[in-house]
């Protein structure tokens, strides 16, 4: 992965909400936005992103995914929720890159 690009990347979107009881986020859409667009933004393409479980969507949640990059190195990715609907914010911490 290019670290300027990764290091300083923000993205946002809106991911699929699940539908019974607490209202969680859609754990494949999220892994699946979250990789689709730290690739494109790096210029690589990643092995995987995981994310936890059943995140419930409360604007300001924070958590973390891992980036498993194509050499294999796992890349802490910090998520927070930007609203009640599933929109969200990721970054790579600049210090996964020292």
């Amino acid at each position: 992965m290019r670290r300027e690009a990764a290091a300083l990347l923000a993205l946002a979107g809106p991911t699929v909400l699940g539908a019974c009881g607490e209202r969680t986020l859609d754990n494949q859409e999220l892994e699946s936005t979250v990789k689709r667009q730290l690739d494109r933004s790096a210029g690589v393409t990643s092995r995987a992103v995981i994310c936890p479980d059943d995140v419930a969507t409360e604007k300001g949640r924070m958590f973390a995914c891992t980036l498993i990059a194509p050499n294999g190195d796992q890349v802490r990715v910090e998520v927070r929720l930007t609203n009640d609907e599933g929109g969200f914010s990721a970054n790579v911490p600049r210090d996964q890159f020292r």
